[in-house]
């Protein structure tokens, strides 16, 4: 295991292009967002399948995304950690699509600033954790979002029923822990 001396040694910022080494932070620029839907792509993010073809994540999420970035403590230009979308359904779901169109949509309002998907992925395989880690442990999603500077991290959960799914959002304070958003809607399918 890695002392916190050693991992803040081994920090590393991003320019906003998922990968390369820089002092600017997470930049909202059409660069950026090419670089984080490459990376989500390779992350398995874009792949589909028949199931994932029939919904429409775009559609579901935009009214949450809308919600949460003009709520009460959210402010402009902050960097914001997207957990891995979970799946609490009766039915199987390609999470990663939904992570992908999140984090796309996410991006579009130009209020947060998204870390990369090529970032988030590095950094867990610094900390020692596993690419398929879902983050469900709060502790350890702090720790994540502590390490690549971010100020919010977005948690999203799929419940209900194949005939029925929705989406739940909750949006936390890293430096606080405390939960300053909320809200779920209809998962749309065509």
């Amino acid at each position: 295991m890695c002392d916190s001396v050693s991992l803040a040694a081994r920090r590393v910022s991003f320019n906003g292009t998922g990968n390369t080494p820089g002092t600017g932070g997470y930049r909202n620029t059409a660069a950026g967002y090419h670089a984080a839907a490459t990376a989500a792509a390779a992350a398995g993010y874009g792949a589909g399948s028949a199931e994932n073809e029939k919904i429409e994540w775009e559609q579901s999420i935009t009214p949450l995304v809308n919600q949460m970035v003009h709520s009460d403590g959210v402010n402009q230009g902050r960097t914001l950690l997207v957990n891995k979308v979970g799946n609490k359904t009766n039915s199987s779901l390609q999470t990663s699509v939904a992570t992908g169109a999140l984090m796309n949509t996410i991006g579009k309002t130009g209020v947060l600033n998204v870390i990369p998907a090529g970032a988030v992925s590095s950094a867990m395989s610094v900390l020692g954790m596993g690419d398929n880690d879902t983050l469900t442990l709060r502790s350890k999603a702090i720790g994540l979002a502590r390490y690549l500077n971010a100020d919010y991290v977005l948690y999203s959960v799929v419940t209900g029923t194949r005939d029925a799914r929705q989406m739940e959002m909750q949006l936390m304070s890293v430096s606080s822990g405390e939960i300053i958003w909320s809200g779920k809607g209809a998962v749309l399918e065509q």
